[in-house]
């Protein structure tokens, strides 16, 4: 069987943000020191940070500090993780090139992730995304299948799909 292959593929480098979300707290110095080594690897899209609630999730306490120091190349788009208005607010203010928006297909996972079904978010960012502006482009996250969790049924993942 032959499969057709893209000319290109394009990675966004996530380990600033979700690789160390669950970890001990790292000095924000360190973690400007990643963003910016990632930087000079010829990596296109860089997710630098999560605008949560420091007290959720501790690891990612400092995501302004981060954004305000990283050196920033030309052609690199730093992006951030935003749960809803006031962490896209804050991101837009810390200068994010672009926001990825939590939303899980999961009605669980939602939950448990940013305390709300997965309408109430969609809606959310429905209420909230107009007002980003031309600086930020919302790209959403969605789980399927989360950890310790059954399979998401086809059904809620192409509820949250169209949206």
């Amino acid at each position: 069987m032959h499969h057709s292959l893209p000319s290109t593929v394009e990675v966004r480098e996530v380990g600033p943000r979700d690789g160390l979300q669950n970890e001990d707290p790292i000095p924000v110095d360190d973690r400007v020191r990643l963003v910016d080594a990632l930087s000079g690897t010829g990596l296109s899209r860089i997710e630098a940070a999560s605008f949560v609630r420091p007290e959720a999730i501790p690891a990612m306490a400092g995501a302004e500090e981060v954004m305000a120091r990283i050196d920033r190349r030309p052609g690199v788009v730093y992006s951030a993780l935003v749960p809803n208005a006031r962490g896209a607010e804050r991101a837009l203010a810390a200068d994010a090139d672009e926001l990825q928006v939590v939303v899980s297909a999961s009605e669980t996972h939602n939950r448990k992730n940013v305390r709300r079904s997965v309408d109430e978010s969609i809606t959310g960012v429905g209420r909230w995304s107009d007002s980003l502006g031309t600086r930020a482009t919302a790209r959403s996250r969605r789980s399927c299948r989360p950890p310790s969790a059954a399979p998401t049924k086809v059904t809620s993942t192409r509820r949250a799909l169209p949206r």
